[in-house]
């Protein structure tokens, strides 16, 4: 079965949006934090950063390039795409660096100064998902072919580059999925990264978002 390149994105998208939101409200809550707890935060809002920098740079470096060849007529929305990427990519380095001082020390100006990071992460990313949802993919997803999907999803594989964060973003990207969105989820990925999700990587990621949001 071919990848829905379309309904991963959509997932991906939904997860981000859902975490920016935990880690914003986590840390409005007036409450003091042990230093374990500041550091799973800080190591989840990480992986966050992790994966975006590597779907971003995906895009850039595989998806445009060859919808450009495709459907010229899209460069300009294309050119916004990228455009939108440099912003966001300012803000991660601003939010990276928030998280690892957060994570340094119990000084309550370090939480709010990474709340304020991310709060600015999401003034730029939030409607750039929105743009590529509503404008850029499903235009996209015209332009290219099956084989040119198929040709993407092993370039993806390839340049992954470290299977604990590719396992780890998949068990990430299933977080909080009712089991309607899970039975498609399970569609999309081989059994081999469904067992990643559920055995291998899923009960260290739990443990961590349990400590990180003190989830009972």
């Amino acid at each position: 079965m071919r990848t829905d390149m379309e309904f991963m994105n959509r997932l991906f998208h939904a997860a981000l949006r859902r975490d920016l939101q935990r880690v914003i409200g986590s840390l409005t809550v007036s409450r003091h934090p042990s230093s374990a707890q500041r550091a799973a935060l800080a190591e989840h809002v990480g992986l966050v950063l992790d994966l975006l920098h590597h779907h971003h740079t995906g895009e850039d470096i595989g998806l445009w390039p060859l919808v450009r060849r495709r459907a010229p007529d899209l460069s300009s929305q294309l050119d916004m795409m990228e455009a939108e990427h440099a912003s966001v990519a300012g803000a991660i380095i601003t939010t990276r660096a928030a998280a690892r001082q957060y994570a340094a020390t119990a000084d309550p100006s370090a939480a709010h100064d990474l709340r304020q990071a991310l709060v600015e992460l999401s003034g730029v990313l939030l409607p750039h998902l929105e743009h590529e949802e509503t404008e850029v993919m499903p235009r996209v997803m015209r332009a290219l072919t099956e084989r040119d999907w198929s040709a993407l999803s092993r370039r993806e594989v390839r340049n992954w580059g470290s299977f604990v964060l590719a396992g780890t973003g998949l068990v990430w990207m299933a977080d909080g999925m009712n089991q309607t969105e899970r039975a498609m989820f399970n569609q999309q990925v081989s059994p081999t990264f469904q067992w990643l999700v559920d055995k291998r990587y899923g009960p260290v990621y739990r443990r961590r978002t349990a400590l990180a949001f003190q989830i009972t």
